[in-house]
């Protein structure tokens, strides 16, 4: 390419770029919502820009404040931490290992954290290095200190007033991809790095936030090493954060205020609602239809071959028996520390389900392992029908179906005279088409009132006792709610943002727009949503549910 021909298209980029800001600049100040907002200072803590998905929508949304007046700013890490929840077992158990540096010269992490933070460099953001802000020095005495700790003395440390040890055990039982990792041989070593990630984290930030002041701190995650401490400590400043994730239906992300996700979703309980019947019916059908994930962008068992397998003679289930469903998680995933917690984990709680139905006369019970322990973006190390093979092999009456097994999950539910869950969303569908779901951990459907969640595990085996001599009819009320919560959690919780095309390929689901500061966004309701629940702290939602015209 000649020097001429570059220098037209530099010059041609330079004004659709400026056509673009003012453009944008007027459709954004002439809607009456948001034109009076003052200018705001917004942190994206992209934190692990190899992280393709969260780096294409943070470089978006900053671009996207950072052209209508406010100030933003984008925090990446360049290499610093002593670990981050982009190490995986997978990658680094070889010559590139956790346990030294070498592991930073693996292509999937700090390599490709550079290669991708190019995305900020390019759209004009303030990229803040954690380097800047790394001191070496309290690093090596801190990492010195906690060699010879007890593990209660490690439990107990903080930095500027933040909690290390659970996002630091989280990032390891992610690394090794095993819900108990105790057993590996390096596990104190991981951890160990973990927990000074955790320390390096608390102190840039700290010294971040005093330098540059943000009124909001924007986190995808908001859990691990380093986004969990990110909001920990945000939190403890009394730093407003926006915590964020793709959700499951095709162009939707959710949003939520205050802490992760994962913490915020459990505990929230919107209004429930009577629905239409066109409603009833509209959310029906998408609950179905996500047995082929048709209308999702995220799935785990997508085109499932043994919808119509008859579940009595595939199982060897007696006749007239009863059937129970029960819905695992992945083990490894999101394990964080919840007061009401009544397991230890998830292994504990299925030791004990196991203990309870063993024994029984008349009844089946079908333990689903989650799909995801072999189809997710970290395939887990410890699965279900391996962790539990030895328990049943006695038990006729228990059945694992392994998690690569291509059984539809909902076919199990149509079988099943009713359903217990751990922590899945799934009992948030099962409610919904009338079934009951025990609830048993902290599953985002327990305390809306649709689901019977206990509260001791000496109310788990009378409770399953009383459902296997009661109807399995749901009640009318609580299949009402089920589908309310249902409505508001598919159609109003996932928010449509307009400033990205899905692609139809699961790897990288979306792409921005060409022309992003053209969206209009007085006709784009989920972006509307978004700008306000950041600058103003509204609720992240959709005024009302979007339901679509049709499922394709």
């Amino acid at each position: 390419m000649s020097l001429k021909t570059k220098l037209r298209n530099v010059v041609k980029v330079s004004v659709e770029r400026l056509k673009m800001a003012r453009t944008s600049n007027n459709k954004f100040t002439s809607d009456p919502q948001i034109q009076d907002i003052p200018k705001k200072k917004i942190l994206f803590a992209n934190s692990v820009p190899a992280f393709k998905n969260s780096t294409i929508l943070d470089s978006i949304l900053a671009e996207y404040f950072q052209c209508r007046g406010h100030d933003v700013y984008v925090s990446v890490c360049d290499g610093v931490l002593a670990a981050c929840l982009n190490c995986k077992y997978g990658n680094l158990n070889g010559p590139f290992s956790l346990e030294n540096d070498t592991w930073r010269d693996h292509e999937s992490t700090c390599v490709r954290c550079r290669a991708n933070a190019v995305q900020f460099k390019e759209i004009n953001k303030e990229l803040i290095n954690f380097s800047r802000f790394n001191d070496s020095t309290s690093v090596k005495e801190f990492e010195a200190s906690i060699q010879h700790m007890d593990p209660e003395s490690l439990r107990a440390i903080k930095a500027h007033g933040v909690a290390l040890y659970e996002h630091a055990r989280a990032g390891t039982i992610r690394f090794f991809a095993k819900g108990r990792p105790e057993d590996e041989p390096n596990y104190h070593i991981v951890f160990r790095r973990y927990l000074v990630a955790a320390y390096q984290t608390a102190n840039i930030f700290a010294s971040l936030f005093s330098q540059f002041k943000p009124d909001v701190v924007v986190a995808h995650h908001g859990i691990y090493v380093p986004q969990g401490i990110i909001v920990d400590l945000a939190k403890a400043q009394g730093i407003r954060v926006v915590t964020w994730t793709p959700s499951y239906r095709r162009g939707t992300f959710m949003f939520c205020e205050g802490d992760t996700y994962h913490k915020v979703m459990p505990s929230h309980c919107p209004q429930m609602r009577k629905l239409s019947a066109d409603e009833d019916i509209k959310i029906l059908e998408y609950i179905r239809s996500r047995a082929q994930a048709s209308s999702d962008w995220i799935w785990f068992n997508k085109n499932s071959e043994k919808t119509k397998t008859n579940i009595r003679e595939q199982y060897k289930i007696a006749p007239g028996a009863k059937i129970v469903a029960l819905y695992t998680n992945v083990f490894w995933d999101a394990q964080l520390h919840f007061d009401d917690a009544i397991y230890l984990d998830m292994l504990d709680w299925l030791e004990d389900t196991i203990r309870i139905f063993e024994k029984m006369k008349n009844v089946h019970l079908l333990i689903r392992a989650h799909p995801a322990e072999v189809s997710g973006f970290v395939p887990s190390r410890q699965r279900v029908d391996h962790m539990l093979e030895d328990m049943v092999k006695h038990s006729p009456n228990i059945s694992i179906i392994a998690s690569d097994d291509t059984q539809c999950s909902y076919a199990l539910a149509d079988a099943s005279n009713f359903t217990i869950v751990y922590g899945s969303k799934i009992a948030i569908e099962l409610a919904a088409i009338g079934k009951k779901v025990i609830v048993c951990g902290e599953a985002w459907a327990k305390g809306k009132g649709f689901t019977f969640d206990i509260q001791h595990r000496t109310q788990y085996q009378p409770m399953v006792e009383a459902f296997l001599s009661e109807s399995d009819e749901l009640g009318a009320e609580r299949i009402a709610d089920a589908r309310s919560y249902a409505s508001w959690f598919f159609f109003q919780k996932m928010m449509p943002i307009e400033l990205i095309n899905p692609t139809g390929d699961k790897a990288q689901p979306y792409v921005r727009k060409r022309d992003v500061n053209l969206v209009n966004i007085s006709q784009a309701p989920g972006l509307s949503a978004l700008v306000n629940g950041i600058l103003l702290g509204t609720q992240f939602e959709l005024p009302t549910p979007d339901y679509p015209s049709s499922l394709v």
